[in-house]
């Protein structure tokens, strides 16, 4: 008999654990349950280059996304007025081209890139040899036209985004609703099972574990493994488990946010833009059609109603708001400690929520469906130490984004009683002891830890003050190697010139794959 699984949610991470569980075990019988009565959040249009890697393994092409869930292309985010001095800072993508990586001159057995280091000893920042922030800049994505397969009419018949060869890594923006729906439709396509139903009870075995899900027409779903995938509603790792909760809002205060739309403009951006304001910060995330927006802030020094009129006095309108009282949602930053309880594991909001800063929830989602899916004994849900793996990878991961998510608050700016909550006094106890080293050398790679490379790290604390940038000096001065990254800038500033002119507007390449 084949095992039933059940994916409880119908939203984006939802449909993406269905997918994943249909394309490991395609003997499967799996049901999704949702509500259009409850809806998905719909707020989350941003992920990471995990994203479009995870979706091709599951043969949804970027182009299918593009066409269907007014998708745009990601190349990292901008940081605008974190210092409070008008200026910003990119947190891009890597790229994939050798010679506009930062590993140029690099060596196995060196820290850094020594062009990195150059590029502090000379300018005190990165962004000189950024490649990424100077495409998006001009509104470009990267990647440029096969020309061959053009001029040859060898255009390719499976997707058109073959046609071009691709020198960055790059994740989406999408329509959230748009990209659950259109899951949705790949789903029943590949014979996943949907309900529409609201669930009203959840039967337990007499070991605990989950054995049936009882709908309010009281139709019994039965099931052998569970996903909870209920987004912040946490119905049965919250709800039916009282799963323990690891809050991090002693560190990351933010627990309210409030979306809104704006237009679009004529050139569209390749980027997320992330706006510090008085009393958190504004994400601005382009689609093909409009910009999706959203004031994430502190309730306990600002009220909604005085947050809705910062959003307007910094844009000098009223915007469209998704929801008709132009109110928002509320969270608390953390995670739960085991979302892998008996026979359920909790996917998505349902499992942690820390904030869209680095739009991380999904990506941790595919994390945690990447780890389930390649043991074929998760199945069972009756192996503790299977459990616990997972449960201790999964929480040492939130508590990286954690750690990374409140270094980027440690900037110059201290205007208001929000900014000034963070400095390296008040930073988490392992986030603290990275930051000692850098007082008398760069972070290298052992500091980097799994989720974010060391080249995240310089680029957001060379722009926020909080690396010792003078070090880079020593290294340039006294290492030969490094003395290589100072002789090879002036010649990488203008290849990365020349590789920038090569590059496809992204308008143009939305259009061309549509």
């Amino acid at each position: 008999m084949k095992k039933k699984i059940v994916v409880v949610g119908g939203g984006t991470a939802g449909w993406l654990t269905a997918l994943k569980a249909h394309k490991s075990y395609p003997d499967l019988d799996i049901t999704v349950i949702e509500s259009t009565e409850i809806g998905i959040l719909g707020a989350g249009e941003g992920s990471t280059p995990y994203l479009t890697d995870f979706l091709n393994h599951l043969n949804i092409p970027l182009s299918d996304l593009i066409k269907n869930c007014d998708a745009t292309i990601k190349n990292g985010i901008k940081f605008t007025n974190w210092n409070n001095d008008g200026g910003f800072y990119y947190h891009g993508f890597s790229t994939t081209d050798k010679q506009l990586g930062f590993d140029v001159l690099s060596d196995r057995y060196l820290s850094n890139s020594p062009l990195m280091v150059a590029s502090l000893s000379l300018n005190n920042s990165v962004n000189k040899i950024d490649f990424m922030e100077k495409i998006s800049e001009a509104r470009k994505v990267p990647f440029t036209l096969e020309a061959n397969k053009r001029d040859f009419g060898f255009v390719s018949k499976k997707d058109p985004i073959d046609d071009y060869k691709k020198i960055g890594n790059i994740s989406i923006h999408f329509n959230a609703t748009k990209l659950a729906n259109r899951l949705k439709e790949i789903g029943t396509e590949r014979g996943i099972r949907v309900v529409d139903g609201t669930i009203k009870n959840v039967s337990l075995d007499k070991d605990n574990y989950v054995n049936g899900l009882t709908l309010e027409n009281d139709e019994k779903i039965l099931c052998d493994f569970v996903f909870d995938c209920s987004g912040f509603h946490r119905l049965i790792i919250g709800k039916v488990y009282n799963a323990k909760w690891n809050s991090y809002k002693d560190f990351l205060p933010v627990d309210s946010a409030i979306p809104f739309f704006i237009d679009m403009e004529d050139r569209i951006p390749p980027y997320t833009e992330a706006i510090a304001m008085k009393y958190g910060w504004m994400w601005k995330i382009p689609l093909q059609t409009r910009f999706g927006c959203g004031y994430v802030y502190d309730s306990s020094l600002i009220s909604e109603k005085d947050a809705i009129k910062e959003i307007e006095d910094f844009l000098g309108y009223e915007p469209t708001y998704p929801r008709k009282d132009k109110g928002g949602f509320k969270f608390n930053a953390g995670c739960y400690e085991e979302p892998w309880i008996n026979n359920c594991v909790a996917i998505g909001l349902a499992a942690n929520f820390i904030e869209p800063l680095e739009a991380t929830s999904i990506w941790v989602s595919m994390v945690q469906l990447s780890q389930i899916f390649e043991n074929p004994l998760w199945i069972s849900g009756n192996s503790k130490e299977i459990r616990k793996e997972f449960n201790s990878i999964i929480l040492k991961m939130n508590n990286s984004i954690s750690d990374f998510i409140y270094f980027h608050y440690i900037t110059l700016r201290k205007d208001t009683d929000f900014w000034k909550k963070f400095s390296y006094e008040k930073s988490p106890k392992n986030l603290k002891e990275k930051m000692d080293k850098w007082g008398s050398r760069l972070p290298n790679s052992l500091d980097a830890g799994n989720e974010w490379t060391i080249n995240s790290w310089i680029f957001v604390g060379s722009a926020h003050d909080t690396i010792n940038k003078n070090v880079a000096k020593t290294y340039t001065e006294n290492s030969t190697d490094y003395k290589k990254g100072v002789s090879m800038y002036e010649y990488y500033d203008n290849y990365q010139n020349y590789k920038i002119a090569e590059c496809i507007d992204h308008r143009q390449f939305l259009e061309g794959l549509k």
